[in-house]
């Protein structure tokens, strides 16, 4: 799957990476089946930093092409968030590539908000960009007019 959906290598596990994630006792993960086949799958990490400062990433979410469209990707972040926030998350974070359009609009919605431009993070020429957002913040509502900018 993670082939058919990153065009970039930088962006792809592969299958001794995707082993050590499911094996990790620090790791969120959700799955999504239909019709017998993955569909999509997403991953987040708890990380305690210190005694009672613990924080959470979602570190993988992918939908295969053929099943986009249906909302798997915002169920399956809302799952994992839901359980990083659960285990004690105060903040979450992310990493996306700059230029992905489409899951940085999912992202938006979901409440993250962009911290910090990523140089070459997916490769040479390829940037990231690292998102934040407060568990418990709400997400936006995507028919709510922007707010403006003070003068």
């Amino acid at each position: 799957m993670e082939i058919s959906c990153y065009r970039h290598p930088g962006e792809r596990f592969n299958r001794r990476q995707i082993r050590a994630l499911l094996a990790n006792p620090n790791a969120c993960v959700a799955c999504s089946r239909i019709r017998g086949r993955l569909a999509g799958w997403a991953v987040g990490l708890l990380h305690r930093h210190a005694p009672g400062v613990v924080s959470g990433r979602l570190y993988a979410l992918t939908v295969h092409p053929a099943f986009r469209g249906l909302h798997l990707g915002t169920r399956l972040a809302k799952r994992v968030l839901r359980r990083l926030a659960r285990l004690g998350a105060r903040s979450l974070s992310l990493e996306v590539r700059s230029t992905n359009r489409t899951a940085r609009r999912l992202y938006d919605r979901l409440g993250f908000v962009p911290a910090a431009l990523l140089p070459d993070y997916y490769g040479p020429g390829i940037h990231g960009l690292r998102m934040r957002k407060r568990p418990g913040r709400k997400q936006r509502d995507p028919h709510a007019p922007m707010p403006s900018r003070p003068g």
